[in-house]
């Protein structure tokens, strides 16, 4: 271990280790980097289950997609159980196009593992038994970090929390959770038989008079069951104390037959017991979201260590993939000297909106879930009338959370307001309507013209042009090796014939300029064929880019 580095990340879960592959992509220096944890290996346990298509996309980045959909079961359907029956099965549609056929059930360990290997192919590492005590802040981080039981004094430019809802950062920056907490639950990974009306490919919602409950398969024949529970239930595993939230805790462990007994109570009352018990874990549903994502200059929380979400929404693990891999492309751009600093505040502002959305999604299905237990006591022609009704959509909410990622809008993008001026006087040439609108989720996977020439994995930002003529599509395609020689942060470049009308109809666009951001969001969307236009935007954020003039016109 060195004394000094560009970033430190603590917590080399999925969040971490997102981020810093992110980083090692777009060619930071392994060298530059300190992966930490403070437990000594990697361990073999889960928490999570689903894979989002969004989440899918972003692995592929790193050649990961293909060995999770190895590793995991496609969950294709939903299905609601009440009282030992079937009352409503529904197929999981795909909320948008995606080259990935479905939502993947696997384990959290192994997507970590996938992760870890790639860090480690690019020449990273991370260091085990190893935490940060404390640090002091600055334009240089000084940080106490603990390795081998030993205190080393470690510079940093770039700190980045990522230990989980305990986080040492978190705590040392006095930030703390805003939200709500929700019921007790249980958790068990298992082997072992099927339940009752249950298959590897479908997420089970139960709902009864004792509670909700959800089943699914997982790899290698395995099974993931969570169960809300009272407090009567489980009372003799909790604290004698309240936490500083005021709530009993789970402080003793629940032997495999007492778990057994509540799947039999809850699911399934034929359970015949575990084959094994792989991991199981008692704890209080919290949907929280932190303050603030860190210092506001060079210190950064994601993943757990900023949120924490109900494992209903099947959405923790995703969403601390999405925060690492937003973070990353940004901070990697910083470091290279490609944009300013002031890129760093988007990733607060564009995280924040989207955990606050998740947070609600998933409180609705909360209620909704609660619901299904009340109305089960009223009988099953009562609850199956009421499932055909709305706005009793449990299937629909748990398929509008899947797809967030693909659905969802970023109000702040690169460029806004606050960093430049050039929006007073562009901003009304700026669209908004359309599927591919600024802030939305561009999708090239829809149009085989641009899949082929412009679905490339780089770490760039592409730029897509829409001419209305031969002269000015000619034009177009005679400068666009000006266009990547002058803005080294545009990797790819793509101009659409006029004979894919198809194209111009499905973008909302007449003719114009699409600037697509390295996470595949629409950053501009404009009708103006010029240079000038690109570089206003870019200049935003970019600081090469701030002796161009930007008014010069790349078509006259």
């Amino acid at each position: 271990m060195k004394h000094e580095y560009r970033v430190v990340v603590s917590g080399a879960g999925v969040a971490g280790l997102t981020f810093t592959a992110e980083l090692l992509r777009q060619g930071i220096d392994p060298n530059d980097i300190l992966l930490i944890d403070n437990q000594p290996s990697k361990r073999k346990f889960t928490k999570a289950s689903v894979l989002h298509l969004r989440v899918q996309e972003i692995l592929s980045c790193y050649d990961l997609t293909e060995k999770m959909q190895a590793y995991g079961n496609w969950i294709t359907s939903a299905s609601i159980i009440s009282n030992g029956s079937v009352l409503n099965t529904n197929h999981l549609q795909l909320p948008l196009y995606s080259k990935h056929k479905g939502y993947i059930g696997t384990e959290q360990w192994l997507v970590e593992q996938t992760l870890l290997d790639y860090i480690t192919s690019k020449g990273g590492q991370v260091y085990w038994s190893t935490e940060i005590q404390d640090f002091d802040q600055g334009d240089l981080i000084q940080a106490r970090v603990k390795h081998n039981n030993e205190i080393k004094t470690v510079t940093t430019q770039y700190l980045v929390g990522s230990e989980g809802g305990k986080s040492t950062i978190r705590k040392h920056l006095g930030l703390s959770f805003v939200g709500e907490s929700g019921p007790l639950a249980v958790a068990v990974h298992f082997k072992g038989d099927k339940l009752k009306h249950t298959d590897e490919n479908t997420l089970n919602i139960y709902g009864n008079s004792t509670g909700v409950a959800l089943s699914m398969g997982m790899p290698n024949g395995n099974w993931m069951v969570g169960m809300d529970v009272s407090t009567a239930e489980v009372e003799e595993y909790l604290s004698e104390s309240k936490d500083h939230h005021g709530q009993y805790y789970f402080d003793k462990e629940m032997p495999d037959s007492f778990l057994s007994k509540l799947i039999q109570k809850k699911l399934d009352p034929d359970f015949t017991g575990f084959d094994a018990v792989i991991w199981k874990s008692g704890y209080r549903i919290q949907n929280r979201i932190v303050d603030k994502f860190g210092n506001g200059k060079n210190i950064f929380l994601i993943g757990d260590a900023a949120h924490l979400t109900s494992p209903q929404s099947g959405s923790g693990m995703n969403y601390a993939i999405y925060d690492g891999n937003n973070l990353g492309w940004k901070l990697a751009m910083v470091l290279q000297k490609l944009a300013l600093p002031v890129i760093l505040d988007t990733f607060e502002q564009e995280r924040r909106d989207a955990t606050q959305a998740l947070l609600q999604v998933t409180k609705q299905i909360d209620q909704l879930t609660t619901s299904l237990t009340t109305m089960s006591l009223f009988g099953k022609s009562v609850l199956s009338t009421m499932l055909k009704l709305p706005p009793f959509t449990i299937l629909q909410e748990y398929q509008r959370l899947f797809g967030h990622g693909f659905s969802l809008t970023y109000k702040s993008l690169l460029s806004c307001d606050t960093y430049s001026t050039f929006l007073t006087s562009a901003y009304e040439k700026v669209y908004f309507d359309g599927q591919y609108g600024v802030g939305q989720r561009f999708n090239p996977c829809t149009l085989d013209f641009i899949k082929e020439r412009f679905l490339t994995e780089t770490s760039g930002f592409k730029v897509v042009y829409f001419a209305d003529s031969i002269d000015t599509l000619e034009y177009a395609q005679r400068n666009t090796e000006y266009l990547l020689n002058k803005i080294k942060q545009v990797t790819d470049v793509v101009v659409v014939p006029l004979t894919r009308r198809d194209i111009y109809s499905t973008c909302k666009i007449d003719k114009g300029i699409m600037v697509i951001r390295p996470d595949g969001f629409v950053g501009l969307k404009t009708r103006e064929l010029s240079f000038g236009s690109i570089a206003k935007y870019f200049n935003s954020f970019c600081p090469q880019l701030h002796t161009v003039d930007p008014t010069s016109i790349f078509y006259n």
